[in-house]
């Protein structure tokens, strides 16, 4: 973290793919006296090239799902690009597996979109601080990774690489090997690889154990 006037407003950068989510981070900030906005972005693209331009934010509010997929490594590249930066998850995606896989990434605090502004507020203002922000449910996972007692669907889990968990995703909205490739730029090969190995490290003997398995874990998801 960057040492910076405590007199002076924190600066926050607002990453996310839907425009009137970052219009109403916006206008909370604005009646924040405390926070200042200092920009935003809809894209991995354009969240690097706000970085270049100079902006070094005290903070980074960012949701991971980015055009409908969710950018594993975007935390890891933000951290890497400005380390000053204290990242927060801001986002729909639910902290099993997501909040642990963040942490460890770099994010400083993981708080989902069903909070309210108040709580947000909140929870960038203690990352600024340096300090961390997260729910109860998060903490206790952390607890229990650190006393080895991850339960098995966490351990699985985490067990996936970022790409991994993408695909899986994709499976998991019906999308075929081709239509996978073309949202993630791959070859139709490299995504029958990550099949492939979701199938070895899930235990799924078929494609379609592999969909129906899926499909299940976004139906909890949804919960």
């Amino acid at each position: 973290m960057r040492e910076s006037d405590p007199a002076s407003p924190r600066s926050v950068l607002v990453i996310d793919s839907h425009p009137i989510t970052r219009l109403g981070v916006k206008n909370l900030l604005e009646k924040e006296p405390e926070l200042q906005f200092v920009g935003e972005a809809g894209t991995r693209t354009e969240a690097f090239r706000r970085l270049r331009e100079g902006v070094v934010p005290d903070v980074i509010v960012v949701d991971p799902l980015l055009e409908g997929v969710t950018d594993g490594d975007l935390v890891r590249d933000l951290h890497r690009r400005s380390p000053s930066s204290a990242i927060l998850i801001f986002t729909l995606l639910e902290e099993c597996p997501y909040g642990l896989r963040m942490l460890e990434a770099g994010a400083r605090g993981f708080i989902m979109k069903t909070q309210s502004g108040d709580r947000l507020a909140d929870a960038i203002r203690r990352v600024a601080a340096g300090r961390v922000f997260l729910s109860v449910d998060l903490a206790e996972q952390l607890v229990e990774k650190a006393g080895n007692g991850e339960s098995e669907s966490t351990h699985v889990f985490n067990a996936l690489s970022n790409r991994e968990l993408t695909v899986f995703e994709l499976i998991s909205i019906g999308l075929g090997p081709k239509e996978i490739a073309e949202r993630l730029r791959l070859s139709v090969k490299t995504v029958e690889t990550h099949r492939r190995h979701l199938k070895q490290k899930l235990h799924t003997q078929t494609s379609s154990e592999l969909l129906q398995y899926s499909i299940r874990w976004r139906q909890t998801q949804a919960r």
